[in-house]
């Protein structure tokens, strides 16, 4: 039985797709749990626990670690709540001074800009596969935002999109053995979670297994 709260899906989709990560079990551990509820009482999107979440397996695999074998929500705390920062416009190394200075959208100005020199600078010296991820990519950053919450989707979906638009341009058999890998990782559906849940920790995996083992650039 869930030790979460009833609530329109949002605790059964992330417990659903944290424990695709985690790799066992059926449901959170008490301590998890509380941290999700607080979590929702903060008013955390679903996207941006997900996001911290997949960054935390990302840094696994660089570290040699198993992908996916994410123990507890509790090691992700930071993860996502950076990723809550940037989601809201604040940075997390602004001193108290230059956070008086900086707006919100000023943040978000910069983070975009940020993003865009990113890619600009990897597409001169990226392989031709690389350099047609990179310049789809860069379509998805070519208009201005100032709001915070708009810029963080804006990179997340762009760097999402490069990674996927990499694995399109890998040899078949090598597109093949990292869908498989992504797909053993995540596991079974598990009893009662969601489709949404399912499809969107398959794809987090996926992008995971890609930007880390080929090095890909981080946009932000």
């Amino acid at each position: 039985m869930s030790l979460l709260p009833e609530d329109a899906g949002y605790f059964e989709q992330l417990q659903a797709f944290f424990l695709a990560f985690r790799g066992d079990g059926v449901a959170l551990s008490p301590l998890d749990a509380e941290l999700l509820r607080a979590w929702h009482e903060q008013g955390v999107p679903y996207e941006v626990i997900c996001r911290g979440i997949r960054r935390v397996a990302e840094s696994l695999v660089l570290e040699g670690q198993v992908l996916g074998r994410v123990r507890t929500l509790r090691s992700c705390r930071r993860s996502v709540e950076r990723e809550f920062r940037r989601w809201t416009g604040l940075s997390a190394g602004r001193t108290e001074k230059s956070a008086e200075e900086k707006t919100p959208g000023d943040y978000a100005s910069e983070r975009l800009k940020k993003a865009r020199k990113l890619v600009e600078k990897a597409l001169a010296d990226a392989d031709p596969p690389l350099r047609a991820a990179l310049e789809a990519v860069r379509t998805l950053l070519e208009e201005e935002a100032a709001d915070p919450r708009e810029v963080s989707k804006r990179v997340a979906r762009a760097d999402e999109a490069l990674a996927l638009g990499y694995l399109r341009r890998l040899p078949f058999a090598e597109r093949v053995s990292l869908t498989r890998e992504a797909r053993r990782l995540a596991g079974p559906r598990r009893p009662g979670s969601s489709a949404r849940a399912r499809k969107d920790a398959l794809r987090a995996h996926l992008v995971a297994l890609v930007r880390a083992k080929k090095g890909l650039v981080a946009l932000g």
